[in-house]
């Protein structure tokens, strides 16, 4: 994308986290913010493939005034931080957007604590097959899992 396309994907991520995010947050009852819920979950996939492995695309990160990309998705419920079925739909994103990205691992620094993506990692890396993980697999290339282990040091 050129950097005016780029801007309006920024603007376009931005408004579908804000309105996932307050709309979940503001419905109860079983069944209620479902579709919110799927369509965080699909802006999630999104914007980890449009980042992964390309520099130019993971500047999206940061970009922006006000609280940068990277910070709304490491500001979301504990679900997605705690739960195993909410870490496979953030971590790999969170992975693609900032593996070999300087500037995008120091802003997770100060977000939240890198043990977490190293355990999902070392999870991962300790089951021999791909059956076991194709949400994973499909979303960050298994071969830079211990590479991407090595990155996110503290």
């Amino acid at each position: 994308l050129g950097a005016g396309q780029q801007q309006e994907l920024y603007h376009l991520l931005v408004c579908l986290f804000d309105y996932s995010s307050a709309m979940m947050g503001t419905k109860s009852g079983s069944g209620q913010g479902q579709h919110e819920g799927e369509l965080l979950h699909e802006t999630l996939l999104l914007l980890g493939h449009y980042c992964l492995l390309r520099k130019e695309n993971q500047g999206i990160m940061c970009y922006g005034e006000g609280q940068p990309l990277l910070t709304k998705i490491t500001s979301l419920p504990l679900y997605y931080f705690m739960d195993d079925r909410g870490r496979v739909i953030l971590f790999p994103t969170i992975l693609a957007t900032c593996f070999q990205s300087k500037q995008n691992l120091e802003l997770l620094r100060n977000e939240m604590n890198l043990s977490l993506l190293r355990d999902f990692l070392t999870t991962h890396l300790s089951q021999k097959d791909e059956a076991s993980c194709p949400s994973f697999c499909s979303r960050f290339p298994k071969e830079l899992w211990q590479q991407a282990l090595e990155f996110f040091v503290d």
